[in-house]
């Protein structure tokens, strides 16, 4: 947010929210301001306050029924003809060809489905995110796929991909060794095993990638 502060003018004002002001920067420009608060009751003095509005990879802490109110909050915050952008992680893929021979990512991206499920999280954010937009009020919505190169055959780019995926797959195991569900990742020592594993298989082979879905859409004017 500091970045796009710097690149827009003094007149236009940033705000950003979270539940935790842990990562809330001490030094910012002066028209950024950071607000402790849940998406999912935002201020009420932020009604149709904002013209645009950009959330994004909070798919792993909202529940089906909080995304529900969560957009129903950001609809509120929006001015009439106001657009919003959601980018949600989709999974770790690869291309049909080396599919098959890549166990550990498979696995991986098992673990991760299995604990949506379990969680009563969004399995499928490229679908059922612009299904409850709709049934929310909001119109023009629109999906787009794009591919986070996972591997270092893509350089800078497929080093950050690789970051993400470790990041989401660490997340969501460990999800499973707190319940002792041990089916699928059965110890820590596992876990790591399983994370050095994935990544020989993406650094050894290209066409491994997450999915990110960037959903765009617009409050009636």
């Amino acid at each position: 947010m500091l970045t796009l502060a710097s690149r827009l003018p003094p007149t236009a004002e940033l705000v950003g929210s979270d539940i935790s002001n842990a990562l809330f920067p001490r030094q910012h420009q002066p028209n950024v301001h950071f607000v402790h608060a849940s998406s999912t009751n935002l201020p009420p003095a932020w009604t149709e306050r904002f013209d645009f509005v950009n959330q994004r990879f909070l798919g792993a802490a909202l529940t089906t029924s909080h995304w529900t109110a969560v957009l129903a909050q950001l609809l509120r915050i929006m001015k009439p003809g106001a657009a919003i952008q959601l980018m949600e992680f989709g999974g770790i893929k690869s291309s049909g060809l080396v599919s098959e021979t890549l166990v550990a990512i498979r696995r991986s991206d098992l673990i991760l489905e299995t604990v949506k499920r379990r969680q009563n999280l969004i399995v499928d954010p490229g679908q059922d995110l612009p299904d409850i937009m709709v049934r929310t009020g909001f119109v023009n919505v629109q999906c787009h796929l794009r591919r986070l190169p996972v591997g270092v055959q893509w350089g800078e780019p497929g080093v950050k991909g690789a970051r993400s995926a470790e990041g989401m797959i660490r997340m969501f195991a460990q999800v499973l060794l707190d319940e002792g569900q041990t089916q699928l990742c059965a110890s820590a020592t596992e876990l790591e095993a399983l994370i050095a594993t994935a990544k020989q298989e993406w650094d050894r082979t290209p066409g491994v990638f997450c999915d990110i879905y960037v959903i765009t859409a617009k409050k009636a004017a």
